[in-house]
């Protein structure tokens, strides 16, 4: 008789599989338990090293007695147990010896990681340092706390965001999974991460608890488990030490830079930071509701702080953004505001990310040099390599001075880091359109509407790139279904169209009928429409009225394709120096 058909005789297989069921079922239950019933995490780790501890006495114990009719006897008698040592050296025993010592190993692996041992090896053999951040599940038992856990778990991102060597999904795309019952290996092979954080929290009274697991998306396994508590007015001290524990497993390090730009987005007022908080959940669902609701939240946070340099750049950033969501504000007074705003975010938080993009973006829309624009963006990447808005924006800015490879490796970038990002993609696909590279702007822009088929912009975008490209009806098939969607632009890029490929197919420039246009005041979108329909002359005046605005944001660009005709004009040559701030 072998070795293994000795174990089997004495029930060790049977014993060890029953066993191994128990204890996977029982680790689940467990897991679920601590989390609903707010127990301490280091109970489900005590219980994991008692299962794992237990295995080889319980194999053990059956190999040496037998539960029988007659009572508990011992397993074999000396003919059994002689018999079983000469088998000792056959293949098979060997190899049965090998699958326990094995076992034992992974056992021990087990409870190195368990009980919070490093296992940044592991995490940094396939693709280098990176994670994901989840939003927090609310345990509060209050749907209307359900932003602060939102608001945790973006800080937490931001933060580790600012570390260079680490790679962070950014908030779009993290965000995406909320509610959602998935495995994390999915999770890492969508956003192409290492890790995934997930975690609750929990508020009562003036007092916050955290649980935090981190999981290895590889392996789909838990790296560690780790219970955080504190008081709401030291939340910070709370999240500095699930990012230390967190940089530890990854073997990454918190920079100079990153530490000083960290302490600069705090505030030591417990009421002032909920209220940014509930402006970032706010400002995460976009749309007229959301930016108005940011405005209102983070207007309150700096009324109660007057240095909190991360609310003033919530409320630079909101501003700016606020004419494209809503009708509540001209694009002038928005713009000005977000200005004043982003000045005093800088003031506060020179090593802010979030001030130095807001600053970038106001110095587009204003009378100062592109390069200023330039130079914040840049500054805010070093600060904050994670940081995917100043990736897309600054790659935004450099399509539209012609300096297309670079826009579209900072484009790429701000997709690799945000691939969920609807607005990233069409920014992306966008920046192939003004590098006459028709076939991957619709590739980026296909991509871009399999997260939202009715997303007007891309469909608009997608008309305008088929249209360029001389693939008539399929351009205008696409803008008609935006202007079908409600499009607020898109009758406007619908005519502008039209009137391109009636002068390409003449050879004459078109005449323009306003009354049949929806009204558009924006001198640069009118510019537009008539150097698309060839009327050089009058595009050059509409140019002329957008120059003597003081704030205004050129959307297109001079690179588009629809200003090729008169590129040799000169006074369109110095308008459009003068327009991109050159």
């Amino acid at each position: 008789m072998t070795f293994f058909d000795e174990l089997k005789r004495r029930r060790v297989v049977r014993v060890g599989l029953v066993y191994g069921a128990f204890a996977f079922a029982a680790l689940q239950g467990a897991d679920v338990l601590v989390e609903a019933l707010g127990l301490p995490t280091w109970a489900l780790r005590a219980m994991a090293i008692g299962l794992i501890v237990g295995f080889p006495a319980a194999l053990a114990l059956a190999w040496l007695f037998q539960i029988t009719p007659a009572g508990v006897r011992k397993a074999a008698d000396t003919r059994a147990e002689d018999a079983g040592r000469a088998a000792w050296l056959t293949p098979a025993s060997m190899v049965a010896v090998a699958v326990l010592v094995l076992a034992g190993a992974a056992g021990g692996w087990m409870v190195r990681s368990l009980t919070g041992g490093s296992s940044g090896d592991a995490l940094l053999a396939v693709g280098g340092p990176s994670i994901a951040v989840l939003p927090f599940n609310n345990l509060s038992g209050n749907p209307e706390s359900d932003y602060f856990g939102d608001g945790l778990a973006e800080e937490l991102l931001n933060a580790l965001a600012r570390i260079p060597d680490l790679k962070v999904a950014a908030r779009t795309s993290a965000f995406a999974y909320r509610g959602r019952d998935v495995d994390v290996r999915v999770v890492g092979r969508d956003l192409g991460v290492r890790t995934v954080l997930e975690g609750s929290v929990r508020q009562s009274g003036d007092s916050v608890r955290i649980i935090a697991r981190l999981y290895d998306t590889e392996e789909g396994i838990q790296v560690w488990s780790n219970d955080f508590g504190g008081r709401l007015d030291d939340v910070f001290a709370v999240q500095d030490s699930i990012s230390r524990t967190i940089a530890r497993s990854l073997e990454v390090t918190f920079t100079e830079d990153a530490r000083r730009s960290i302490r600069q987005a705090t505030t030591d007022d417990p009421l002032a930071h909920d209220a940014y908080l509930r402006g970032l959940y706010l400002f995460g669902l976009r749309g007229e509701v959301g930016m108005l609701g940011a405005i209102r939240e983070f207007t309150q946070a700096v009324e109660l702080d007057s240095t909190y340099a991360a609310a003033y750049a919530g409320l630079a950033l909101t501003w700016w953004l606020a004419p494209f969501y809503t009708d509540s504000t001209t694009q002038e007074h928005a713009f000005r505001t977000a200005a004043a705003y982003a000045e005093r975010a800088l003031e506060l938080g020179p090593e802010l990310a979030e001030a130095h993009t807001a600053m970038a973006l106001a110095r587009v829309s204003a009378s100062a040099k592109s390069s200023q624009s330039i130079g914040h963006y840049e500054r805010a990447i070093a600060l904050q390599p994670g940081y995917a808005p100043a990736h897309q924006w600054l790659g935004e800015l450099l399509s539209d001075l012609g300096r297309h490879e670079e826009a579209i490796r900072l484009g790429r970038k701000a997709v690799e880091l945000d691939p969920a990002n609807i607005a990233a993609l069409l920014d992306l696909g966008r920046d192939y359109w003004r590098a006459r590279r028709y076939p991957e702007a619709i590739e980026w822009l296909a991509k871009s509407l399999e997260l939202d088929p009715d997303f007007v912009k891309s469909i608009e975008s997608l008309g305008l790139v088929y249209t360029w490209w001389e693939r008539w009806e399929e351009g205008e098939e696409a803008l008609r279904r935006a202007v079908a969607l409600g499009g607020p632009d898109s009758e406007a890029a619908l005519a502008t169209a039209l009137l391109y490929r009636a002068r390409v197919e003449s050879g004459e420039p078109q005449d323009v009928d306003w009354a049949r246009l929806p009204g558009e005041e924006r001198p640069a979108v009118r510019a537009a429409i008539l150097a698309a329909a060839g009327r050089r002359d009058d595009a050059v005046a509409e140019l002329r009225a957008t120059l003597r605005a003081e704030f205004y944001y050129f959307e297109a660009g001079f690179n588009a394709p629809y200003w090729d005709f008169m590129r040799d004009d000169p006074e369109f040559q110095t308008l459009a120096a003068r327009l991109m701030r050159l």
